[in-house]
C-alpha cells in the first residue's frame, strides 16, 4: 500500500536523490505543480527537523552544477548563497532574531535554487523522456504524457521504494527485474542465450531455473559448461532460497561443451544500497558457487539517475571497475529503441501501483 508518510528525506546532500524527491512530491500535489516557495514551506513544516537540519540535508555540492545551469533559472543570487558556496554551516542560533521566520525561508529557498537549476539540467539531458516542465522556479507535471514519459515515472517510483508497504516493495523489485529484460537483451549480443535466474518476477516472470538455490546453480553450471564449487553442498554456506544476487544471465553458445565462452551476468537494484550490491554479480563473488576460469561481463541495472547536470557520472569511483552501469538515463534511451507494444507490455504491471500514487494528493 502506498503511504506518503514513508517517504524519507534524502539526508546526505545527494542532489540526484533530492531531484527525485522533488519530482515525486510534485506528482503527489493536487495540481501537479510545485514552486520553490511551496517546497521550502513543505520542508519547514516538518516538525521533526530544525532549520539547521534542513540546511544540512540540502547542502548540495556545487561541482554537480555547471556554470550554465547555475544561472539558468534567472533567480538572483543573494548573500546567503555566498555562505553556501563557502560551505559555512548554519545552526539554529543563526535564526534567533526578529526576522527569524523570513531568514529561515530565505536560507532554505537560496539552496533550493541550486536544486531547481539541477532539475532544468535534468530536463535538458532527458529531453523528450522527461515528464515535467521546469519554468523559472516552478516544476510542473505534464499532461497527456507519452509512453516514455510514463516509463520515467515508473523508474522514479521504483527509486522511492520506501513509499510502499513491504509487500509492495517486494513486488516492485520483482517488476523492475522483469522491466530489465529489454535493456539486458539489448546490451548483450542478439545471438546470445538469455535466461532469467532471479528468484523474483512473481506472476510477471518466473525463473528459467527451477528448484532450490543449489539446484538452480547446478543447472546454470551445466548451461555454462563449468563445474559447481563443492561448497554449495554445505547447508551452512548456502541457503535454500534466493538467487545469490544474479538476476539475468547470458552466454554465447558454440555447442562444443567447453567453457571460455562470453558470459554476461545482470543484477537489478532498486534500493539506495545499489553501490554495495554491485559486487553480487562479480566474478570473485560467483566463484563461491561456480568454478569459472574466465572473465564475466557484469551489468548493473538501477532505476535511479547517477548523473551530474553534464550527464557525467556523479562519482566514477563509486562504480566498480569492469562493470557496465545502466541507470535511468540509459534505460530510457534503450526503451526509446523499442516499439510501442513492448513499452506498453512493460508498463502494464506497474499501472495499478503507479495510478494509486498519482491519485494521491498532498
Amino acid at each position: 500500500m502506498f503511504n506518503i508518510e514513508r517517504l524519507n528525506w534524502p539526508t546526505d546532500g545527494d542532489i540526484n536523490a533530492w531531484a527525485d524527491f522533488v519530482e515525486t512530491i510534485c506528482i503527489l500535489t493536487e495540481d501537479g505543480l510545485l514552486t520553490i516557495d511551496w517546497f521550502a514551506d513543505f520542508l519547514s513544516d516538518d516538525a521533526t527537523k530544525s532549520t539547521a537540519d534542513i540546511l544540512r540535508a540540502i547542502n548540495f555540492n556545487e561541482h554537480f552544477l555547471a556554470p550554465l545551469a547555475i544561472s539558468s533559472i534567472g533567480l538572483p543570487i543573494n548573500p546567503i548563497d555566498a555562505l553556501i558556496q563557502n560551505e559555512i554551516e548554519y545552526t539554529d542560533d543563526d535564526f534567533a532574531g526578529e526576522d527569524e521566520a523570513s531568514e529561515q525561508t530565505e536560507a532554505i529557498q537560496s539552496r533550493l535554487i541550486l536544486l531547481f537549476n539541477f532539475l532544468i539540467a535534468r530536463k535538458r539531458c532527458f529531453t523528450q523522456f522527461y515528464p515535467f516542465n521546469v519554468i523559472n522556479s516552478t516544476l510542473e507535471l505534464m499532461e497527456g504524457q507519452t509512453r516514455l514519459q510514463r516509463l520515467y515515472q515508473v523508474l522514479l517510483f521504483s527509486s522511492e521504494m520506501n513509499l510502499y508497504s513491504p509487500g509492495d516493495i517486494n513486488r516492485l523489485g520483482h517488476m523492475f527485474e522483469a522491466l530489465c529484460k529489454r535493456p539486458f537483451y539489448q546490451t548483450i549480443p542478439a545471438i546470445a542465450e538469455k535466461r532469467f535466474f532471479g528468484a523474483g518476477g512473481g506472476a510477471i516472470m518466473t525463473s528459467d531455473y527451477l528448484g532450490n538455490l543449489r539446484q538452480k546453480i547446478t543447472l546454470l553450471a551445466a548451461d555454462l559448461n563449468v563445474n559447481v564449487n563443492p561448497i554449495i553442498n554445505d547447508p551452512d554456506e548456502l541457503g535454500p532460497s534466493g538467487d545469490a544476487g544474479l538476476d539475468w544471465v547470458g552466454w554465447l553458445s558454440y555447442e562444443d561443451g567447453c567453457d571460455h565462452q562470453p558470459l554476461y551476468f545482470g543484477q537489478c537494484a532498486c534500493g539506495s544500497n545499489w553501490i554495495d550490491k554491485q559486487n553480487e554479480t562479480s566474478l570473485s563473488h560467483w566463484r563461491n558457487f561456480l568454478l569459472i576460469n574466465q572473465s564475466v561481463q557484469c551489468i548493473h541495472f538501477m532505476p535511479r539517475s547517477f548523473r551530474r547536470n553534464s550527464l557525467e557520472w556523479v562519482k566514477k569511483t563509486a562504480i566498480q571497475q569492469e562493470l557496465t552501469l545502466i541507470d535511468r538515463f540509459r534505460i530510457m534511451k534503450m526503451f526509446a529503441l523499442e516499439d510501442d507494444a513492448i513499452i506498453d507490455e512493460t508498463l502494464t504491471p506497474y499501472e495499478a501501483i503507479l495510478n494509486e500514487a498519482i491519485a494521491f494528493s498532498l
